[in-house]
């Protein structure tokens, strides 16, 4: 998990940020992980790096799910219209005889933002993961509906949060590279 030195809680109200649910340290996989409930942000874009022994950024996927769900209530002891011919008429205007049920249906959509990273060296590393937009820019599209987060609020981590790193690569894993602070 993401720790923080710090007790405080973030204040920022930026539109990304009030929709992340939480953020996860995968340390064995090198991945950072942003859920998010979405309500308005349908393509969040994100900015993330690492700081310690050595610098790097995140590399950013999104992975959605969406869950719908029906509930269905009604009286289970009304009896259905016939399907047969001769019965076809029998039951038009009577609806005693007709099932009645309410269904109710949600869908959920849960956007993950899975960050990957590689670092040469195991250690302490401080964690800064910004949203840089809500919704993002298209490609072969028009930017002027197109809005950045507030720059002022946009800090999804704390900023004294930090990650632990224990598995560490020894190339460019996914084309980030780390850099020597030394």
């Amino acid at each position: 998990n993401i720790q923080s030195s710090s007790s405080s809680t973030s204040t920022s109200t930026s539109m990304l940020a009030l929709e992340v649910e939480s953020i996860h340290h995968i340390p064995d996989q090198r991945q950072v992980v942003v859920n998010l409930q979405q309500r308005r942000c349908r393509d969040p874009r994100l900015f993330g790096r690492l700081s310690g022994p050595y610098v790097t950024l995140i590399d950013w996927e999104v992975e959605t799910t969406t869950t719908a769900t029906t509930i269905t209530t009604g009286n289970s002891n009304s009896t259905s219209l016939h399907d047969d011919d001769e019965h076809e008429h029998e039951h038009e205007h009577d609806d005693t005889n007709y099932n009645h049920h309410n269904q109710t249906a949600t869908t959920t959509v849960t956007t993950m933002l899975v960050g990957t990273y590689a670092v040469p060296s195991p250690g302490k590393y401080f964690i800064e993961v910004i949203g840089l937009f809500c919704n993002g820019p298209q490609w072969n599209a028009t930017f002027q509906n197109d809005c950045m987060e507030d720059p002022t609020t946009h800090r999804l981590t704390e900023d004294t949060a930090f990650i632990d790193v224990v598995n560490v690569t020894d190339g460019n894993r996914n084309g980030n590279t780390a850099l020597d602070m030394d």
